[in-house]
């Protein structure tokens, strides 16, 4: 393993103790916060998957020859970014805020059921799960009208906000570079992760021909990078949002601030 790999490993294994550790801590008081746990939990998965597949490879079959595929390896690290930005913009940036918190978390929560209104029905019980999850989207829509934090806001926004297909938060470039995340990663990496993920002219056509141990190597140290200031970020993210948590060791906080300081620019 390279030693962005090894960072990354100690890394992902921190944040799953300590996703743990969280979900104990707010047993006795639930709140909004606690829904932070989803975004981390799936980082972890993707940057162990990422790992895995850096290590062992692709393969057709259990016995055949294994390659690598960076595709799979960026559309995870995409996945992975995706959580932490979608994490911190919900749950950290409002800071003191607790209304605002709840809406982002509020309105971020009808994406998926009112998109699924619109599927078709094609299984027994379908229509009924439907109908079940329409009375949810009402009863979030009108938790969101009484929300102090969007009444606050002028009859433009609110509708903007409220609206399906509306404009409810900034683009992933805007909101990283709001958690402090430096251009390099908050727009150029994104852009070429999402060329990836779209099957773009960069993606496409950076699989002609061979795949050097050189390129091979620059894959891995990008998609470790990328996870990597992630999953500190997370984690710092995590400690914020759940401040009764036990102290870090001095060595532990020394390996997130690094990570979390490369983020915005400053590489050791």
């Amino acid at each position: 393993m390279t030693e962005h790999e090894q960072d990354l490993a100690w890394l992902v294994n921190l944040l799953a103790n300590l996703g743990e550790e969280c979900e104990r801590v707010s047993n006795n008081n639930p709140d909004v916060r606690r829904n932070a746990l989803g975004f981390a939990f799936k980082l972890t998965g993707h940057a162990a998957s990422a790992l895995t597949l850096l290590r062992d490879k692709s393969a057709l079959v259990a016995e055949g020859p294994r390659f690598l595929d960076p595709p799979s390896l960026l559309l995870l690290a995409r996945a992975g970014w995706e959580a932490f930005i979608l994490l911190h913009w919900i749950f950290v940036a409002p800071a003191d805020d607790e209304d605002e918190r709840r809406l982002r978390y509020q309105r971020w929560s009808l994406e998926s059921p009112r998109r699924r209104q619109h599927f078709d029905v094609i299984l027994d019980g379908q229509e009924e799960q439907k109908e079940k999850e329409r009375r949810s989207i009402e009863a979030v829509e009108l938790a969101i009208k009484g929300n102090p934090a969007f009444t606050r806001r002028s009859r433009s926004d609110q509708h903007n906000l409220l609206r399906e297909g509306g404009r409810w938060r900034p683009g992933y470039p805007a909101m990283a570079r709001a958690a402090g995340i430096a251009k390099q990663f908050a727009d150029d990496h994104y852009a070429v992760l999402c060329d990836h993920a779209h099957s773009g002219w960069l993606s496409i056509n950076s699989l002609k021909g061979s795949l050097t141990e050189e390129k091979a190597n620059q894959i891995g140290e990008a998609v470790t990078l990328s996870l990597g200031i992630a999953t500190a970020n997370v984690i710092a993210s995590l400690r914020y949002l759940f401040p009764d948590l036990r102290p870090m060791t001095a060595e532990a906080a020394r390996r997130v601030a690094a990570w979390t300081a490369a983020g915005r620019g400053e590489m050791s």
